[in-house]
């Protein structure tokens, strides 16, 4: 895990975390892809793409930094966290089950894809989020994830804000700062 270390800026216990929460649905054979929106370096993507050899891992970004201009619970501004797309790319490269989409989510999310089992979001921005719970909630699979980085990062006050408004009491609190909502099987 350490080799990820200098391609992402979350720490050893949030990567774990994406480990167990990965674990539990082999261990209770929740169907469906990985997705993470908000790539930045890669290290977090290889990750899961390590510990899913058996899914696709599907991986949204603009690779030109966040997309939107800040609202006011936000710190971050547009171009925040630009990363080189072919470099990115490179690094990734040794992962065949990672396929890269270039651009603002949720416009890149293809329409065939209809069932994930866990989604990482991590786009720092209020109006990113709303836009990945809107897109992503309705396609979480029974028993699936969908698991925010950054919900009580203090510059993301925005994300937690969103994640509130549509999930209220059912976010469970994570390593500092993650946060995620089990989807309940039906």
């Amino acid at each position: 895990m350490n080799d990820l270390l200098d391609r992402t800026l979350l720490d050893c216990d949030r990567l774990k975390n994406l480990s167990r929460l990965c674990a539990s649905l082999d261990d209770r054979s929740v169907p469906g892809c990985i997705i993470e929106v908000g790539v930045y370096r890669g290290g977090s993507a290889k990750h899961l793409a390590r510990i899913n050899p058996d899914r696709a891992v599907l991986l949204f970004d603009t690779f030109e930094g966040i997309p939107h201009e800040s609202w006011d619970l936000d710190w971050h501004k547009r171009g925040d966290f630009t990363a080189d797309f072919e470099d990115v790319k490179t690094y990734l490269s040794d992962c065949p089950n990672i396929k890269i989409y270039q651009g603002v989510f949720p416009a890149t999310l293809p329409k065939e894809i209809v069932r994930v089992a866990l989604a990482h979001v991590d786009v720092d921005m209020e109006q990113s989020a709303r836009e990945s719970i809107v897109a992503l909630w309705p396609i979480i699979a029974p028993g699936g994830y969908l698991v925010f980085d950054d919900y009580a990062a203090e510059a993301c006050r925005g994300v937690k804000r969103a994640v509130d408004e549509m999930f209220s009491s059912r976010v469970a609190i994570g390593p500092h700062p993650q946060a995620w909502i089990y989807k309940e099987k039906i």
